[in-house]
């Protein structure tokens, strides 16, 4: 009874879900494997995990079974690629955990296409450095645009200070020009008084 349970859960699960012996042949094989990989149920019951992995990512995936195997901590949840049927990278996050299969020792493993999510993570990284790229270029025009500002307020200061020190000038000028024109206006007054 607890077999046909699994199996139905197995069955309807939205996760690929692959049992294997020590040998490392699956004995079990959900529909939603089939579909993720691209192999047919017969197919992935007669082959190993290992032969649906990246090659690149073998030497990994078979040091954590080893680790798991020895008893030592290994994180159940990771991230690795297989190889579909027709030779198209599939990336997964995958949950490892070692159980029990008719009397013999056997890993179970539960794995999702990921794809979407990678795409996602690369979409918004890509949408991230254009913004940060943006946010540079704009802070750069900023700082141009205030060193621009600050120049003509320091060229503005120094036109104030000489139209401060010409209008104190022509102050100047135009107090000298009132002392010389009353002093004309006295000696005209005096010259006249004088003749007159």
């Amino acid at each position: 009874e607890s077999e046909n349970n699994f199996r139905a859960i197995a069955e309807n699960a939205n996760d690929g879900i692959l049992i294997a012996v020590e040998e490392g042949l699956h004995v079990y094989a959900n529909r939603r494997a089939s579909e993720i990989t691209g192999y047919s149920l017969d197919v992935l019951r007669k082959i190993g995990f290992i032969n649906l992995i990246l090659p690149d990512e073998i030497d990994s995936v078979l040091r954590r079974y080893q680790k798991m195997r020895e008893g030592h901590p290994v994180s159940s949840c990771y991230e690795t690629v297989i190889v579909k049927k027709k030779g198209a990278f599939v990336p997964i996050e995958i949950t490892s955990s070692l159980t029990g299969w008719q009397g013999q020792i056997a890993v179970l493993r539960i794995f999702r296409d990921i794809t979407l999510r990678r795409w996602k993570e690369k979409t918004l990284e890509k949408a991230h450095n254009m913004l940060e790229q943006r946010v540079k270029e704009r802070t750069h025009e900023l700082i141009k645009i205030t060193e621009e500002l600050d120049r003509k307020q320091k060229e503005l200061l120094r036109h104030k200070s000489e139209l401060e020190k010409v209008n104190k000038e022509i102050g100047q000028t135009n107090t000298a020009l009132s002392v010389l024109a009353r002093n004309i206006a006295k000696n005209k007054q005096g010259t006249k008084n004088a003749i007159g």
